[in-house]
Parts: structure tokens; sequence; C-alpha cells
């Protein structure tokens, strides 16, 4: 079995790319958050081996993900269009994948992340 990944994103079609890109290098995704709702219950339920947060989630900073996945002792790392600057201080020294990304990228982001 693989290393469990949470995905935070609210854009349908990189969800499920990042999800495929993943699922094809031996990691399992756990869930798929489009909310920061939806992504602190899941938190709430299980906790995941690691994550990938988008900064943004429709209008709203996924700040609170980031801190509930930092009190569970969860790596993570941002996708953003964002820079780490635009983010905020609480991106300090988080990896940081850009978008557009290609699937070599994110996987080299992702498997140095869970080591």
């Amino acid at each position: 079995m693989g290393k469990r990944i949470l995905i935070v994103e609210d854009e349908a079609l990189i969800a499920f790319e990042v999800e495929e890109t993943l699922l094809e290098s031996g990691y399992d995704v756990v869930s798929i958050a489009a909310t920061r709702d939806n992504a602190l219950a899941c938190l709430a339920g299980e906790t995941p081996d690691g994550a990938i947060l988008d900064a943004n989630l429709d209008g709203q900073s996924a700040q609170p993900v980031a801190e509930r996945l930092a009190q569970l002792g969860v790596p993570y790392m941002i996708m953003s269009g964002y820079s780490l600057e635009q983010i905020g201080p609480w991106a300090e020294g988080v990896t940081l994948l850009s978008k557009p990304f290609r699937h070599a990228e994110l996987m080299a982001k992702v498997d140095e992340l869970m080591q």
C-alpha cells in the first residue's frame, strides 16, 4: 500500500489530474477536498501521510487546513498560482508547486515531501 495523500483543490480538473498522477506513481489518495470545510472534516476523520494544498480555495485561504496539518504532524506542500510572498506568512518554509505544473515536477516534489 502506498503513502496516503489528501488533495485540497477547488478546481476539479486539476484535482483529478493530480489524483491520477499520484495513483499512477503508487500513492493512495485519501480524499479530494474542494473546500476548506471539507478538508477540515476529512482531517477530523483520518490522518493522511501527506497533503497537497491549493492556497486559495474559492476565495478562502487554506491557512486553517495548513495549521491543522501541522498540528497533526502531517507534511504538506502548497500548489498555487501565487508566490509564497503573495500567499502570506503561513506559507513560509513550505514547498511550493507553481501552477501550471508538469507531472514530473509534481511527483518530484511529492516524493521529496514523503521521504
